[in-house]
């Protein structure tokens, strides 16, 4: 039985100031192949999480802009 490994690596980060609600932006590499820009590191009531890009769409709607 074969292993898939993803090999995950934080190419740039930028931290935000303290007081706010988002706590950096993260630009993170997958297995040499793919780069996702602007991943969010946000601050909730249930803990830090991860949050996926996003684009405001004519119809001032959010859209994911990767799945």
């Amino acid at each position: 039985m074969s292993q898939d490994v993803l090999d995950l690596k934080i190419m740039k980060i930028h931290r935000l100031p303290e007081g706010n609600r988002i706590k950096a932006f993260v630009d993170l590499g997958i297995n040499d192949a793919l780069l996702i820009k602007g991943l969010r590191v946000i601050d909730s009531q249930k803990g830090l999480f991860v949050s996926m890009p996003q684009e405001q769409g004519k119809n001032e709607r959010w859209y994911e802009r990767v799945r």
